[in-house]
């Protein structure tokens, strides 16, 4: 609420240091390798449930606590008739990993 009303300047430490951004970097190439990593790991998975847990966290803004819940919920369950939910399940019981299709 103070940096909202006050306009503040902060820095990416700042940041930080309150929780307003997930993690900082030293320097430019340190930022420009551990958002390749993050991407990398991202793109590892399947797209439908990437895009799913996109939809949840961006709807999860517009709606109160129980019925944010519930949406996840429902879109959880769905998840479960995919073709790549199969193909997880059946990489993680096999410990190998999974060649997603990436079809719902």
């Amino acid at each position: 609420m103070e940096l909202i009303l006050t306009g503040k300047n902060f820095s990416g430490k700042e940041a930080g240091e309150w929780g307003v951004a997930a993690r900082t970097f030293k320097d430019w190439d340190a930022l420009i390798e551990g958002s390749l990593k993050t991407a990398e790991t991202i793109a590892g998975y399947s797209k439908v449930s990437v895009m799913a847990a996109k939809e949840v966290v961006n709807k999860s803004q517009d709606l109160p606590l129980r019925d944010g819940v519930e949406y996840e919920r429902r879109v959880f369950h769905s998840l479960f008739g995919s073709e790549d939910q199969k193909i997880g399940m059946k990489a993680f019981a096999e410990k190998k990993k999974a060649e997603w299709t990436h079809k719902h």
